[in-house]
Protein backbone atom coordinates (compact mmCIF):
# COMPACT_ATOMS: atom_id res chain seq x y z
CA UNK A 1 0.00 0.00 0.00
CA UNK A 2 1.57 3.30 -1.43
CA UNK A 3 -0.12 6.27 0.63
CA UNK A 4 -1.45 8.75 -1.63
CA UNK A 5 -2.78 12.34 -0.94
CA UNK A 6 -6.81 13.00 -1.04
CA UNK A 7 -8.26 13.84 -4.20
CA UNK A 8 -11.07 14.08 -6.50
CA UNK A 9 -11.60 10.26 -7.67
CA UNK A 10 -15.01 10.20 -9.96
CA UNK A 11 -16.36 13.62 -8.79
CA UNK A 12 -16.47 12.54 -5.04
CA UNK A 13 -14.08 14.07 -2.81
CA UNK A 14 -14.11 13.48 0.75
CA UNK A 15 -14.52 16.80 2.79
CA UNK A 16 -12.37 17.22 5.70
CA UNK A 17 -14.22 18.99 8.71
CA UNK A 18 -11.77 19.41 11.63
CA UNK A 19 -9.83 16.16 12.07
CA UNK A 20 -12.45 13.84 10.52
CA UNK A 21 -13.02 12.58 7.09
CA UNK A 22 -16.45 12.93 5.98
CA UNK A 23 -16.52 10.03 3.38
CA UNK A 24 -19.93 8.25 3.77
CA UNK A 25 -20.60 9.15 -0.35
CA UNK A 26 -17.00 7.94 -1.14
CA UNK A 27 -17.53 4.85 0.80
CA UNK A 28 -20.57 4.02 -1.06
CA UNK A 29 -19.21 5.30 -4.62
CA UNK A 30 -15.71 3.30 -3.86
CA UNK A 31 -18.00 0.44 -2.49
CA UNK A 32 -16.17 0.20 1.04
CA UNK A 33 -12.65 0.38 -1.06
CA UNK A 34 -11.67 3.35 0.61
CA UNK A 35 -9.55 3.57 3.78
CA UNK A 36 -8.76 6.74 5.63
CA UNK A 37 -5.68 7.31 7.60
CA UNK A 38 -5.52 9.58 10.53
CA UNK A 39 -2.93 11.54 8.70
CA UNK A 40 -5.69 12.62 5.98
CA UNK A 41 -4.17 10.00 3.44
CA UNK A 42 -6.68 8.07 1.31
CA UNK A 43 -6.07 4.52 -0.19
CA UNK A 44 -7.76 3.31 -2.91
CA UNK A 45 -7.62 -0.35 -3.48
CA UNK A 46 -8.40 -2.80 -6.00
CA UNK A 47 -7.48 -3.49 -9.78
CA UNK A 48 -8.93 -0.27 -11.70
CA UNK A 49 -8.82 -2.43 -15.08
CA UNK A 50 -11.17 -4.85 -13.90
CA UNK A 51 -13.54 -2.33 -12.25
CA UNK A 52 -16.68 -1.15 -14.03
CA UNK A 53 -17.96 2.25 -14.89
CA UNK A 54 -21.61 2.72 -15.33
CA UNK A 55 -23.30 6.06 -15.52
CA UNK A 56 -20.19 8.01 -14.64
CA UNK A 57 -19.36 5.59 -11.12
CA UNK A 58 -17.12 3.64 -10.60
CA UNK A 59 -17.89 -0.50 -9.30
CA UNK A 60 -15.53 -3.01 -8.14
CA UNK A 61 -16.81 -5.97 -9.64
CA UNK A 62 -15.91 -8.21 -6.26
CA UNK A 63 -18.53 -6.07 -4.75
CA UNK A 64 -21.43 -7.27 -7.58
CA UNK A 65 -20.32 -10.70 -7.76
CA UNK A 66 -20.65 -10.82 -3.93
CA UNK A 67 -23.82 -9.44 -4.03
CA UNK A 68 -24.69 -12.41 -7.47
CA UNK A 69 -23.45 -14.95 -5.37
CA UNK A 70 -25.98 -14.39 -2.37
CA UNK A 71 -29.03 -13.57 -5.03
CA UNK A 72 -29.87 -16.80 -5.38
CA UNK A 73 -29.10 -20.49 -3.48
CA UNK A 74 -28.00 -21.99 -7.17
CA UNK A 75 -25.22 -19.62 -7.59
CA UNK A 76 -22.11 -21.68 -7.10
CA UNK A 77 -19.32 -20.47 -4.37
CA UNK A 78 -17.59 -17.51 -5.53
CA UNK A 79 -18.89 -18.17 -9.66
CA UNK A 80 -20.18 -15.04 -10.60
CA UNK A 81 -17.40 -13.33 -12.82
CA UNK A 82 -18.37 -9.26 -13.86
CA UNK A 83 -17.16 -7.17 -16.81
CA UNK A 84 -17.62 -4.78 -18.95
CA UNK A 85 -17.52 -5.26 -22.50
CA UNK A 86 -17.91 -1.57 -24.15
CA UNK A 87 -20.92 0.05 -22.73
CA UNK A 88 -22.26 -3.26 -21.22
CA UNK A 89 -22.16 -4.96 -18.39
CA UNK A 90 -22.07 -8.56 -18.62
CA UNK A 91 -21.75 -11.74 -16.06
CA UNK A 92 -20.97 -15.27 -16.74
CA UNK A 93 -22.61 -17.23 -13.38
CA UNK A 94 -21.45 -20.98 -12.27
CA UNK A 95 -24.39 -22.99 -11.52
CA UNK A 96 -23.97 -25.48 -8.94
CA UNK A 97 -25.02 -29.00 -8.98
CA UNK A 98 -24.78 -28.37 -13.14
CA UNK A 99 -21.57 -30.48 -14.82
CA UNK A 100 -20.91 -29.97 -18.56
CA UNK A 101 -23.28 -32.44 -20.46
CA UNK A 102 -25.07 -33.16 -17.54
CA UNK A 103 -29.05 -32.92 -16.78
CA UNK A 104 -30.32 -29.89 -15.60
CA UNK A 105 -34.19 -28.04 -15.19
CA UNK A 106 -34.13 -25.35 -17.98
CA UNK A 107 -36.90 -23.28 -16.04
CA UNK A 108 -34.94 -24.02 -12.66
CA UNK A 109 -32.40 -21.92 -14.87
CA UNK A 110 -34.90 -19.00 -16.27
CA UNK A 111 -36.10 -18.34 -12.73
CA UNK A 112 -32.37 -17.72 -11.44
CA UNK A 113 -32.61 -14.49 -13.64
CA UNK A 114 -34.67 -12.20 -12.30
CA UNK A 115 -33.52 -12.97 -8.83
CA UNK A 116 -29.86 -12.10 -9.67
CA UNK A 117 -31.08 -9.19 -12.02
CA UNK A 118 -33.09 -7.69 -8.89
CA UNK A 119 -30.46 -7.90 -6.23
CA UNK A 120 -27.39 -6.57 -8.33
CA UNK A 121 -30.42 -3.56 -9.23
CA UNK A 122 -31.16 -3.16 -5.58
CA UNK A 123 -28.10 -2.73 -4.17
CA UNK A 124 -25.73 -1.28 -6.44
CA UNK A 125 -28.62 0.47 -8.70
CA UNK A 126 -26.92 -0.34 -12.19
CA UNK A 127 -28.75 -3.55 -14.52
CA UNK A 128 -27.07 -6.03 -16.03
CA UNK A 129 -27.38 -6.14 -19.52
CA UNK A 130 -26.41 -10.01 -20.31
CA UNK A 131 -26.47 -12.88 -17.50
CA UNK A 132 -24.67 -15.62 -19.17
CA UNK A 133 -25.58 -19.31 -16.83
CA UNK A 134 -22.96 -21.57 -17.21
CA UNK A 135 -21.84 -25.33 -15.54
CA UNK A 136 -20.43 -25.13 -12.28
CA UNK A 137 -16.09 -25.90 -12.96
CA UNK A 138 -16.36 -23.51 -16.31
CA UNK A 139 -14.63 -20.20 -15.09
CA UNK A 140 -10.86 -20.25 -15.68
CA UNK A 141 -9.24 -19.66 -12.66
CA UNK A 142 -5.10 -19.35 -11.07
CA UNK A 143 -3.30 -21.18 -9.14
CA UNK A 144 -4.22 -19.61 -5.85
CA UNK A 145 -7.91 -20.37 -7.05
CA UNK A 146 -8.93 -16.58 -7.87
CA UNK A 147 -10.83 -15.96 -11.44
CA UNK A 148 -9.25 -14.68 -14.43
CA UNK A 149 -11.98 -11.93 -15.26
CA UNK A 150 -9.97 -10.52 -18.45
CA UNK A 151 -9.87 -13.90 -19.70
CA UNK A 152 -13.47 -14.84 -18.84
CA UNK A 153 -14.26 -11.64 -20.40
CA UNK A 154 -12.27 -12.62 -23.85
CA UNK A 155 -13.76 -15.78 -24.64
CA UNK A 156 -17.16 -14.60 -23.58
CA UNK A 157 -16.53 -12.03 -26.54
CA UNK A 158 -15.46 -14.43 -28.47
CA UNK A 159 -18.53 -17.08 -28.02
CA UNK A 160 -15.95 -19.33 -26.45
CA UNK A 161 -17.47 -20.31 -23.05
CA UNK A 162 -19.92 -22.78 -23.25
CA UNK A 163 -23.59 -21.77 -21.77
CA UNK A 164 -26.37 -23.18 -20.27
CA UNK A 165 -28.69 -20.07 -20.88
CA UNK A 166 -27.87 -16.23 -22.00
CA UNK A 167 -30.32 -13.67 -20.72
CA UNK A 168 -30.28 -10.16 -22.49
CA UNK A 169 -31.33 -7.57 -20.08
CA UNK A 170 -32.15 -4.76 -22.82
Amino acid sequence: WAPVRAHVHDGVHPRQSGKRVERARCAHVCSRRVLTAPLRQLFVTGALDESVIVRGLRHYPQDIERTIERADRRVHASGAAVFQVGDVLACVVEVAGVRAGGLFDFGDLLNMVPSITNAVLNEHAVVLHVIALVPAGTLPRNRRGQKERMIIRASFEQSAIKTLHVAYNV
